[in-house]
């Protein structure tokens, strides 16, 4: 299984999760996001975000 995650802060927690649930080795964290096309995204800091 790969796992992406492009928010720097929770590929931390989502690499610790895998380890303590003892997937290791089943899941891949990738530290990008996925879309329909390639380019770059400026995400707003946490507790700035438009809702």
């Amino acid at each position: 299984m790969i796992a992406f995650e492009p928010v720097p802060e929770n590929v931390a927690y989502l690499r610790r999760n895998v380890e303590r649930n003892e997937l290791t080795g089943r899941v891949t964290v990738e530290p990008v996001a996925v879309g329909e096309s390639c380019g770059e995204l400026t995400r707003a800091p946490v507790g700035r975000a438009v809702r």
